[in-house]
């Protein structure tokens, strides 16, 4: 036993491994974690225990049994033996190496990413009545429809990509209804996706408005702008995004007033690391990157901050990012949609298609655990 000691002691100690700390469970931060868990004492903090592929939430509004094949808790594509789930909402930076949760607990990192994403814009709020729904997350939707089958009159708020796809899912699998559609132009939409979007819907009874926005809600009215007043059963928000930024909102006395920009989006540079931090990284929507919010964009972003955190000289980063034109599908119920790249349009039932490919290849990698 003496021997064996002596030999125990005698052995080479394995080194430390860094602590890495990734905030969000989205595309961003759950691929960052699965990617990098064996090579760091990693955890994960989210606010829910799964991932979900956001893409395909609004079909859960008028087929809820979707739910399930669209969200894969943490702990099935995680090794729970290298990487840990901390289940909750990060709050603010304590110092330099340390965050501070909501409920008042303190995690130590020696590198953090922050993968926060974003949030709808409310005009007007959340009913406590529950007619007012926003379009964020499977588990809202699915709650909002009970109250959609019994619903004669509906008001989509918001005409970009995601109020469009929510409009069609809506009018397809409940054709008896109305609805309004309260819509804005969009920069990464070509003039032909917009005419083939919006001929879809009107062809299906949805009376769709431009230029003005909802302004106020009294019970099932709504006000615009420009005076003109729209009676609904239920709503749906699907306005324009503002970042998740609190844990850095809260913390700029430690990381600087800089690290936000006008619009309060993350300051990061070609590496994605936080200006002026060299070990704190930033990916998704929460970023401050002019492109569309797109999954595939943080999933590239992320493949970036995993080669800089495994490559040992963090002075020294070697991946870079670079946004660049991504394919776009927009789908308009099951069997029609819209592809979108760069000059090219293709409308009908091959981009519908394709957005449950893309959904099924995604669920699937999570699935397979490596």
């Amino acid at each position: 036993l003496a021997i064996y000691n002596r030999f125990v002691s005698l052995a080479p100690k394995p080194e430390r491994k860094e602590k890495l700390l990734i905030i969000g469970g989205g595309f961003g931060g759950a691929l960052v974690a699965k990617r990098v868990e064996r090579y760091f004492e990693t955890t994960l903090v989210s606010a829910n225990d799964y991932f979900e592929f956001t893409p395909s939430i609004l079909r859960t509004l008028t087929d809820p049994n979707h739910l399930s094949s669209i969200q894969i808790g943490h702990n099935k594509y995680l090794d729970l033996t290298c990487a840990s789930i901390e289940i909750g909402i990060a709050d603010k930076l304590i110092n330099l190496k340390q965050i501070e949760m909501k409920n008042g607990d303190v995690l130590d990192f020696d590198k953090l990413v922050i993968a926060t994403g974003s949030s709808y814009s409310l005009p007007i709020k959340e009913s406590a009545a529950k007619s007012v729904f926003v379009a964020s997350r499977g588990v809202h939707l699915v709650a909002a429809h009970q109250k959609l089958r019994t619903s004669q009159t509906i008001i989509v708020i918001g005409g970009g990509i995601v109020g469009v796809e929510l409009a069609a899912e809506i009018i397809e699998s409940f054709p008896l209804h109305s609805g309004q559609a309260l819509c804005h132009s969009s920069s990464a939409v070509t003039a032909k996706a917009a005419a083939h979007c919006l001929k879809s819907l009107q062809n299906s009874g949805v009376e769709v408005i431009f230029e003005t926005r909802v302004i106020n809600q009294q019970g099932n009215v709504y006000k615009t702008e420009d005076g003109r007043k729209f009676v609904a059963d239920m709503s749906f928000i699907c306005t324009g995004i503002t970042p998740n930024n609190e844990i850095l909102k809260h913390s700029t006395s430690i990381v600087g007033q800089q690290c936000l920009d006008k619009r309060g989006f993350v300051n990061v540079d070609q590496y994605l690391r936080l200006k002026g931090h060299k070990h704190i990284y930033c990916v998704g929507d929460v970023a401050a990157i002019r492109e569309e919010k797109l999954a595939q964009n943080a999933e590239r972003q992320a493949d970036v901050v995993v080669q800089n955190l495994l490559h040992c000289d963090s002075n020294n980063p070697i991946a870079t990012y670079e946004p660049k034109p991504r394919p776009i599908i927009i789908s308009l119920g099951r069997y029609d949609g819209v592809l979108i790249y760069k000059d090219w349009t293709i409308c009908g039932y091959l981009p519908a298609i394709m957005k449950e490919v893309v959904e099924n290849k995604v669920m699937v990698a999570y699935r397979w655990r490596r």
